[in-house]
């Protein structure tokens, strides 16, 4: 039965892991957070930046997924068939873009006060954003990239490739 219910299959745990890996990759990146009074490192950093990426990865797939059944004709969805109809693949990629931008900034700017140390060691702190950085890359690729898949998807079905 869950085959035939993307939503509840991939999004809403995709949805969950997403948020959750956002909220605790931003959350070490940016305050000194204690659990059980130890502090949470780097290693509670990777583990958000896994389960957002993870997330978002099987969020997409869900999305896709119930676009394929709305398009063939195996299931009705008002929601997909409006997201489907409204799809711009511009406004997607301009999402992604930005996603990759704010990355791209986080870690260039990492690169130039690692520049600027001469090659020297870097604070925690420092390497947190940097995984916070790596993540918002990593999540604008996907969105990118997934955007031109739906776009292929549509125009599969409706024959308009503009």
């Amino acid at each position: 039965m869950l085959l035939f219910s993307p939503w509840w299959l991939f999004a809403v745990p995709g949805l969950t892991a997403m948020t959750l890996g956002l909220a605790l990759t931003g959350a070490v990146a940016l305050f000194r957070l204690e659990l059980f009074g130890r502090a949470l490192h780097t290693h509670f950093a990777l583990l958000g930046s896994a389960l957002a990426i993870l997330g978002l990865q099987i969020t997409l797939l869900g999305v896709l997924a119930k676009a394929v059944f709305v398009l063939d004709g195996i299931g009705r969805s008002l929601a997909v068939e409006r997201l489907i109809s409204e799809f711009r693949l511009e406004l997607a990629l301009l999402l992604g873009l930005g996603a990759f931008a704010a990355g791209l900034a986080i870690d260039g700017r990492i690169l130039l006060i690692w520049l600027r140390s001469h090659g020297g060691l870097l604070e925690e702190t420092i390497t947190n954003l940097a995984i916070m950085g790596g993540t918002l890359l990593a999540l604008g690729v996907e969105v990118i990239f997934s955007a031109f898949f739906l776009s292929i998807l549509k125009g599969s079905r409706d024959r308009r490739w503009a």
